[in-house]
């Protein structure tokens, strides 16, 4: 089974911020379509062959489990991390706001397999195990960026 990088996953080593976080989402995403359309693929050809396929050969591609929980961790309703930022997102402005968004995260998602909370002295950072590599990210700024709004310039183009 082949890995596919279609979108470029990065893990930038000067810190990885929300803009990140969606892009290696976006990989993830690829990631898994590919490997369940392929893994079809081939299951299928090998019983046009007559190859015995084992039971345990999944047709949906639930032994891509890795690359499930890692959506879920990102996308899951309501306890995923961008629903937490979003949550987090709609409260009054603190300065303490990144602190508190990262205790949430680590609080409620610090027993999932693929999300490793950080050393005491990095509270504002989180690493997720992605199916290519783990990726360190801080959310130092996710809040502010998560308000930042289109411009209205920007809306009336798109609407063109």
């Amino acid at each position: 089974m082949g890995m596919v990088d279609a979108t470029g996953f990065e893990d930038l080593k000067s810190g990885n911020s929300l803009e990140q976080l969606c892009i290696n989402l976006a990989d993830e995403q690829t990631n898994h379509v590919f490997n369940r359309f392929f893994r079809r693929l081939e299951r299928e050809e090998d019983m046009r062959e007559g190859v015995d396929v084992s039971p345990d050969d999944s047709e949906d591609g639930s032994d891509l489990e890795a690359g499930r929980s890692v959506l879920e961790l990102v996308l899951g309703r309501p306890e995923g991390i961008l629903a937490i930022l979003d949550q987090e997102t709609k409260k009054e402005v603190s300065k303490d706001g990144d602190r508190l968004l990262s205790s949430r995260l680590h609080s409620q998602l610090g027993g999932k397999g693929c999300y490793e909370a950080p050393r005491a002295s990095d509270i504002t950072q989180f690493k997720i195990r992605h199916f290519a590599y783990d990726v360190t990210y801080d959310s130092e700024g996710f809040l502010e960026k998560n308000r930042n709004f289109l411009s209205p310039a920007v809306i009336q183009v798109m609407r063109e």
